[in-house]
């Protein structure tokens, strides 16, 4: 009942008029079945008593008044319907993707939480109007059973409770393997999503190339068959026990029917009343698609009740960092943050959910103003961990991060990631115009062309524009049409170029110039330390050629501050660092 509550409550104010609208029309479309059946049973003993067809003409002119209004009614409501449906549609896919925006990175690295959002995703579409659409059948349902029985039962009351008990068993055994199917349909949301990934793996641009050459997609096209082969086989077992049960009960309901006709024909054979048998016999039609509607309804309820508890499942669920007993908690901080101050690693230990042991351990580092810091060591060293942590998606397991004596956990979350200029190594080519590439850096200035062109300019995205054929409003990738798509050094320097447009005071490069030449990293390097001279920058990379612009050196190994210094320090000292370089130098010797 409470998510009853949820959803009536939100369809309620995301349109009140299509609400009402719809509530009034079914009321006067559910009286159009008793007002019938009375008229009926009025013009069959008119017909039998009638000296002049002259004396009929007002019955056909009432039945014409009752269709035209139930004519104008249905297409108010089929209008009301529409508008509705969409609204509501539209309203729980924009809860669905906000809600996915308040979860932390933890809970995108939980194929929990993806099973419950692949369900959620089913059903937010669709079953929230379903509900209230099956509501509002089933009321009306309800005002014609009470009013049509009402007037089967001034005749005869054993008529009106065998025509009521007819639809009983079988709803009770439609709602039975509903059910069931809901419980199978909620075991296999990992295979089914399992699936989903192959179809993308099958469909995707990006997969494209690899899938191909390695002759995958036969693989990956059975596999996706096999898995929809057993669906559909558990599905129609499912289904055709179902019908089979529903057969039985069915002709146990035809049966209570034909006895209800019997007392009926019985009736109004001993008054001798022609009209009322006319008038039973509508009224028993009816009334048993009233009382189906009604009951069948309360099952249509009950499946929508069962599987919308899968949407607000995922609605309700706590960010990871709040729910889950092995990661810190965050704190929502309210603090404000001021331009670039000092930023300390003060002893942070962090271990990951489910792991033995921790990514980084009594890690203590000091990131200045106006320096270049780099980040350096063996994958899995804990380099990226590290960002992670600066940029607040995990929280410390211990130990403090603090900027300007502050630490980042007091400062209101939004407002410190508009602090941060982050270009990750995976970063996204949005197929979106160049301009959009770029501006998604800083929302609020996506109009600002001359700061785009700045950046752009920076990033040595220059010649690219140039070539483009509508320079920064080009679409870019080819999901879309006129869309052009860019080397993967080209896509670099726009999420670089994006990064720069941010204009923050901590900047992030995660292997920023992996794809660039040479001479293009030099030329992108000194762009950012002359145009981001008073920020923070932190540097990952495994490329010595873009370490050693660094003024500073963190060597990382097994969660720990192995070294620092300065390149040439570094290699003089001949720890750690200088054999990475030797081994790198040498690599490149003998190409």
């Amino acid at each position: 009942m409470n998510n009853w509550t949820r959803v009536l409550s939100l369809i309620w104010s995301t349109a009140r008029g299509g609400v009402v609208g719809i509530l009034v029309s079914t009321a006067i479309e559910a009286l159009v079945p008793a007002t019938q059946v009375v008229l009926l049973g009025l013009t069959v003993n008119a017909v039998l008593n009638a000296e002049d067809a002259a004396d009929l003409l007002i019955y056909p002119l009432l039945f014409g008044v009752v269709a035209c209004l139930s004519l104008l009614v249905t297409t108010l409501q089929g209008y009301c319907q529409a508008s509705l449906e969409q609204k509501v549609s539209n309203a729980f896919n924009l809860k669905l993707m906000e809600k996915a925006g308040e979860l932390s990175l933890p809970d995108f690295e939980d194929p929990q939480v993806y099973n419950m959002l692949q369900l959620a995703a089913r059903e937010a579409t669709s079953r929230p109007y379903q509900l209230f659409s099956q509501l509002v059948a089933t009321v009306s349902g309800g005002i014609s059973l009470v009013t049509v029985t009402g007037v089967i039962i001034s005749w005869n009351p054993l008529v009106a409770l065998l025509v009521l008990l007819s639809p009983v068993l079988p709803v009770l055994v439609n709602q039975l393997f509903v059910k069931r199917l809901w419980h199978v349909e909620r075991n296999r949301s990992e295979e089914r999503r399992r699936g989903q990934y192959l179809l993308a793996l099958a469909t995707n641009d990006k997969t494209y190339k690899e899938t191909r050459l390695f002759g995958l997609l036969p693989h990956f096209v059975n596999t996706y068959r096999e898995m929809l082969e057993r669906f559909y086989s558990v599905d129609m077992a499912i289904e055709g026990k179902r019908g089979a049960a529903g057969v039985a009960s069915g002709l146990a309901g035809v049966a209570v029917t034909v006895v209800a006709i019997f007392f009926a024909i019985s009736d109004s054979f001993a008054i001798g009343d022609v009209g009322r048998l006319a008038s039973y016999i509508s009224a028993i039609s009816a009334v048993t698609a009233a009382a189906q509607m009604l009951i069948g309804g309360f099952g249509q309820l009950f499946e929508h009740t069962l599987f919308l508890g899968n949407l607000f499942d995922f609605l309700d669920l706590s960010p990871a960092h709040e729910r889950g007993d092995d990661l810190p908690k965050r704190t929502p901080g309210d603090g404000e943050m001021v331009d670039p101050q000092e930023i300390v690693f003060d002893d942070v230990t962090f271990q990951y959910p489910g792991q033995s042991k921790p990514a980084l351990l009594n890690f203590s580092a000091t990131f200045s103003p106006g320096r270049t810091v780099a980040l350096v060591g063996e994958n899995g060293a804990g380099k990226f961990t590290i960002v992670k942590l600066l940029t607040r998606l995990y929280e410390p397991t211990s130990g403090r991060i603090l900027i300007g004596g502050t630490d980042i956990r007091e400062i209101d979350l939004d407002v410190y990631r508009g602090q941060l200029a982050v270009l990750f190594q995976d970063f996204i080519q949005y197929e979106a115009s160049l301009r959009q590439n770029i501006g998604f850096g800083r929302l609020e200035n996506m109009d600002d062309a001359d700061g785009i062109l700045l950046v752009a300019e920076r990033a040595r995205l220059m010649d690219v524009i140039e070539d483009l054929p509508h320079g920064l409003d080009t679409q870019l990738g080819k999901w879309f049409s006129e869309g052009r798509q860019l080397s993967g050094g080209e896509w670099q320097r726009v999420a670089l170029a994006r990064a720069l447009f941010r204009d923050a005071p901590i900047i992030v490069l995660d292997e920023p110039t992996a794809s660039l030449d040479a001479q293009a990293e030099e030329a992108v390097f000194e762009q950012i330390n002359v145009g981001e001279s008073r920020a923070t920058k932190i540097l990952i990379s495994h490329r010595f050629s873009t370490v050693r612009m660094a003024d500073e050196i963190l060597v990382v190994g097994e969660g720990r501050l192995l070294e620092r210094g300065t390149h040439s320090a570094l290699v003089s000292a001949g720890g750690v660092y200088a054999q990475m370089y030797a081994i790198q130098a040498k690599r490149c010797l003998d190409c």
